[in-house]
């Protein structure tokens, strides 16, 4: 599997181009690493604590 910030980057850049159409985007759900890059990227903010819509913070975040 790709490298998470590898494939964020480059989804970044074609970003920037408005005609640019995403493709099989879910491929990238099936890389756990993904997930990782997600919550070192949430958990330091200062609402990491703060219940979301579905009750939950980031504290209740699992591997499982």
């Amino acid at each position: 599997m790709r490298n998470p910030i590898d494939v964020l980057n480059s989804l970044s850049d074609k970003a920037k181009d408005p005609t640019y159409r995403y493709e099989r985007l879910y491929r990238n759900l099936y890389n756990p690493e993904f997930y990782l890059v997600a919550y070192k990227n949430v958990y330091a903010n200062d609402g990491s604590m703060t219940p979301g819509m579905d009750g939950n913070t980031i504290d209740g975040m699992s591997s499982r």
